[in-house]
């Protein structure tokens, strides 16, 4: 910490968070603090902000042991992982916002590792997953079934939502049993989950699949107005997929890839609907969801893009 900072050590030391491990906070404030000071001095309420990301980064994503060690931390690759994490469960947004940061305090730990032209040009990509294969799919649902009791209900429902309405990972902690309702089509009952976009208002999202709606329906009877995911036991990690691969894995499980469930769910959405409607019910703003999985989708002859492009008896 350099000289004459001290006071404002003391200040920045005090920021607080309320996510990640309680047993890291105080110790990831003060290293946040101390790197926050070897920065250029902007506003207090700035400052703090920075200090409370660091927290966040250090006690709800690397979770390390005691005493933390700091080289360990903010290796380039922890840290690009970090990003990654955040884009990949729904925080783009806020990843690209503060990147610049992370790339800050790394720097100043691993100067070798975030060269300034490097840290400017350079961003992460995007994490993509190749959509789910039917026997990857079916391997997560044995996985599902061997489990029991509450764990097992989460693994169901995590697929159920992620397969059957394209939930995103950094969604499911914001499910809830009244974000489901359900629907009569063909004498069959659907459930519907209701889900906030990205750029505002909701979207509802049928699940065609009779077992899924059924398995959601139910556990939304269950837990009434609480999570779907943790009913109960108060907020749901935001990581909570991680959470949930971590059991898993400790218990010699196979791994869950929501994200590679999702994109599943918008390859077949894909291939189905009108592409107004996959926007609407994907929630994105662009198509390079689906761009890489242009070789596998079916080429439409003449005939085939006629009725297609006809919409004759499609109804409004």
């Amino acid at each position: 910490m350099p000289a004459g900072q001290e006071e404002r050590f003391e200040r920045l030391s005090k920021a607080t968070s309320t996510v990640g491990n309680p047993d890291l906070r105080e110790s990831a404030a003060r290293i946040g603090a101390a790197l926050v000071c070897r920065l250029k001095e902007g506003t207090e309420a700035n400052d703090m902000s920075h200090v409370q990301h660091v927290i966040r980064f250090i006690a709800g994503y690397v979770e390390p042991p005691l005493p933390i060690d700091v080289q360990s931390v903010f290796r380039r690759s922890v840290v690009d992982g970090y990003i990654n994490h955040l884009i990949a469960t729904g925080r783009e947004r806020g990843a690209r916002q503060n990147q610049y940061l992370y790339y800050a305090v790394g720097r100043l730990v691993h100067p070798r590792e975030y060269p300034l032209s490097r840290a400017a040009s350079k961003k992460p990509k995007r994490r993509t997953a190749a959509p789910a294969s039917d026997t990857l799919i079916a391997d997560w649902y044995r996985t599902a079934a061997s489990l029991s009791g509450e764990q097992q209900r989460r693994a169901y429902v995590s697929l159920d939502l992620a397969l059957g309405a394209g939930v995103r990972q950094g969604e499911l902690s914001r499910v809830r049993g009244t974000s489901i309702s359900s629907t009569t089509y063909f004498g069959r009952e659907h459930a519907v989950v209701t889900l906030p976009n990205r750029a505002g208002g909701v979207r509802h999202v049928p699940v065609v699949d009779v077992a899924r709606s059924e398995r959601i329906l139910q556990r939304a009877k269950e837990v009434g107005d609480a999570s779907m995911m943790t009913p109960g036991i108060g907020p749901t990690d935001r990581n909570f997929g991680n959470r949930l691969n971590e059991y898993l894995r400790r218990h010699g499980h196979t791994s869950i890839d929501l994200l590679a469930a999702r994109e599943r769910w918008i390859h077949d959405l894909a291939k189905t609907v009108p592409a107004c409607l996959m926007v609407q019910l994907a929630d994105v703003s662009t198509f390079a969801s689906i761009k890489d999985h242009r070789p596998s989708f079916p080429i439409y002859g003449v005939r085939a893009t006629l009725v297609a492009l006809d919409g004759r008896g499609v109804p409004a």
